[in-house]
């Protein structure tokens, strides 16, 4: 049964034949696209080794940026300051060496950082 606007009406059959054709295609699309992927897949090694050669251009060249103290604090308040932080230095190097003592296992870097969190609160 239809009317002047050809649109159809009744029981059971497909009144979405376009609709099924698209998925087909694009099923078909999908396959076509994991088929190429798989043609281009280059080895793990080859990847990494192209990364890491790349990672270098990232790496900024000028990092090291210097401060001048005196202009924000007394010659008297960077001594204290200076003396202070020496403390706190051989306070962690204290506190990483018996680390390692306690855990032979340990490795410098992670004494060095349990140091670190403790002392400096970090």
């Amino acid at each position: 049964m239809s009317n002047n606007f050809n649109i159809h009406f009744g029981v059971g059959g497909n009144y979405y034949p376009q609709t099924e054709k698209k998925e087909e295609k694009s099923n078909n699309e999908q396959q076509a696209a994991l088929e190429q992927n798989q043609k281009t897949q280059l080895p793990n090694n080859d990847v990494l080794d192209y990364m890491a050669a790349q990672n270098m251009d990232l790496i900024p060249q000028n990092t090291v940026k210097s401060v001048e103290v005196s202009k924000y604090v007394t010659p008297e308040e960077e001594a204290r300051i200076a003396a202070e932080f020496g403390a706190k230095l051989d306070e962690a190097e204290h506190v990483s060496t018996a680390a390692q003592s306690e855990f032979p296992d340990l490795s410098n870097e992670a004494a060095d950082a349990i140091a670190a969190s403790i002392v400096f609160n970090a």
